[in-house]
């Protein structure tokens, strides 16, 4: 009985729908690959308070116009790292200047924040990565460069990471 179950399970899927039909077809292959996008500038403050919202500003253009959304990794230095996608919307496939925020809880100790950056296309091609870096903790703030504060300068999404607290901060 136990010799015949795979046989069984094989023809029960073919009988049942499973078959090559329901495969997708593979993409179309590219004539011209395209040329990368490019991340031209950005900017995130090197100090910020715990308990506040971390904006990371963007700017990028690609050539071909065809901009699919923005990937970040980010790392809170020596303890996590997880991986964000964020779509572009059609105006901006393009360029466009924009900026990106994550909530950071409030930490008792300093804490290193590492973002790489990088813009990805709808044929899959990648800019270059961008990695900046900023400190969590007591420092105050630096003032936002004034090419940020343009109106032209739009909110394009939001990154939820899960900082992880060390055990002694855990006190309540």
């Amino acid at each position: 009985m136990i010799r015949f179950f795979p046989l069984a399970l094989i023809v029960s899927m073919i009988i049942g729908g499973c078959s090559l039909e329901n495969v997708p077809p593979t993409p179309l292959k590219v004539t011209s690959p395209g040329r990368e996008p490019l991340v031209v500038d950005s900017y995130i403050t090197a100090h910020i308070l715990s308990n506040m919202i971390l904006p990371i500003y963007v700017e990028a253009q690609d050539p071909d116009g065809d901009m699919a959304g923005l990937w970040f990794v980010v790392t809170q230095v020596g303890v996590k790292s997880s991986s964000h996608y964020i779509p572009l919307s059609p105006e901006n496939r393009k360029d466009f200047k924009g900026f990106v925020t994550i909530d950071i809880p409030k930490l008792e100790t300093n804490e290193r924040l590492r973002v790489e950056i990088i813009v990805v296309d709808q044929k899959g091609l990648k800019s270059s990565p961008v990695i900046k870096e900023t400190t969590i903790g007591f420092a105050f703030p630096e003032t936002i460069p004034e090419k940020w504060k343009s109106p032209d300068v739009r909110k394009l999404g939001h990154i939820f990471f899960d900082f992880i607290k060390h055990k002694e901060m855990d006190r309540f």
